[in-house]
């Protein structure tokens, strides 16, 4: 009996001691020693749940969530609360110092071990977001964690961001506020409509301030969120306005609209570069179209250069986020025209080529101001080096 007593002391000590180390190696910064000790130490000892807890707390401070998930699906309903405390910790440590997503993933890993409380959570999310937006750090994925949290938190989600959205300076460019537009979307699709319209109150904010190329593409932005809108834009008139002048008038347009590169290929997947990409260069079609009357004649790429450079846009990029040449086509009067990505498969079909045709389901097509066609499953990563 004593021997079986010694036993059961030494074994509870080391447990003790591997946690205690481990909690003085994260307290020092040393991650890696602290992971690699705990890890070690529930090989031997895989019941012993207090290491688990702690190891699954040292890797969300190492930004590994997923691996954090894991160990903590180990650990039964008791230690639930203890988990909540852990995510919420870690949630005040990295609100402004992590990645939206990390912070977001933070905010649900609350939610999932503690359902109480979520409207205190979803008022602390909505100030993370605020601290975020003045810090200039990404926002739009902590804020549809926020909206998830309950019908009153939503109202109050959605309000917010139709609020900053308006609020959205040219500084800050007019994809922060598709950002939000889109995370709004996600919290409720309903609510399509308003976010379409809200980018096109910002976008004429834009144009009467003298950002008419971030103006343009907010319209263009606001038409994909929600193809319905596309009439009552009035994107003829609308886009006149963006050239600095009124529809009827014949005067020869003096100012364009410029489109960077560079920027276009920051961020996101394949598919939302491409689609980035496709819209700036219809930005500058569209351009050409208010001042012709019809759109560009070309019926290749570089040929369609030669009536946009550098008149209408300083460049064409004309890969895809899969670094793929893209396609222009026109109709004989020039009254429709379409861009044309291959999608992930590389490959643009020739039904895809005809203005006014369906095309193939593959290719990511925009035709007369919208995307057509998207295709499925295309949010393939985007690799630097496949754009010459």
């Amino acid at each position: 009996m004593r021997k079986l007593l010694a036993v059961t002391v030494l074994l509870l000590a080391a447990c003790n001691g591997a946690s205690s180390r481990g909690e003085k190696l994260l307290s020092r910064g040393k991650f890696t020693q602290a992971e690699k000790l705990l890890l070690a130490h529930l090989a031997d000892d895989p019941d012993d749940e207090r290491a688990r807890l702690l190891l699954g707390r040292v890797l969300l401070r190492q930004r590994e969530t997923e691996r954090a998930g894991y160990e903590f699906e180990q650990l039964d309903g008791s230690w639930h609360k203890r988990i909540a405390k852990v995510y919420r910790e870690e949630l005040d440590l990295a609100r402004l110092t992590a990645d939206d997503q990390i912070v977001a993933q933070y905010a649900r890993g609350i939610v999932r071990y503690d359902r109480k409380g979520k409207l205190a959570l979803c008022r602390e999310l909505l100030e993370i977001a605020r601290d975020r937006r003045i810090s200039r750090r990404e926002h739009a994925q902590v804020m549809v964690v926020a909206g998830t949290l309950g019908s009153s938190c939503r109202a109050e989600t959605l309000t917010t961001l139709r609020t900053w959205i308006a609020e959205t300076p040219p500084a800050a460019g007019e994809h922060a506020a598709e950002s939000l537009a889109k995370a709004g979307i996600r919290i409720d699709p309903e609510a399509a409509n308003d976010f379409a319209l809200a980018l096109r109150d910002l976008a004429l904010k834009y144009e009467r301030d003298g950002s008419r190329s971030r103006a343009s593409s907010l319209l263009l932005s606001a038409v994909d969120l929600d193809p319905s809108i596309a009439d009552e834009l009035e994107t003829v008139v609308l886009r006149s306005r963006l050239a600095g002048r009124d529809a009827d008038d014949t005067r020869p347009r003096v100012e364009v609209s410029v489109v960077t590169p560079d920027a276009l290929f920051e961020g996101g997947d394949a598919l939302e570069i491409s689609r980035r990409v496709i819209r700036a260069i219809a930005t500058a079609v569209e351009a050409y179209a208010v001042d012709t009357n019809r759109y560009p004649p070309a019926s290749s790429p570089y040929e369609l250069e030669r009536y946009l450079v550098p008149t209408y846009t300083q460049s064409i990029p004309w890969s895809d986020g899969w670094g793929t040449p893209m396609a222009y086509a026109t109709d004989r009067a020039g009254q429709n025209y379409r861009i044309i990505s291959g999608g992930p498969d590389r490959l643009i079909h020739d039904s895809s080529t005809r203005v006014g045709a369906e095309g193939s389901s593959t290719d990511l097509i925009w035709e007369n101001g919208q995307f057509v066609n998207v295709p499925a499953g295309a949010g393939v990563p985007f690799h630097v080096g496949a754009r010459p």
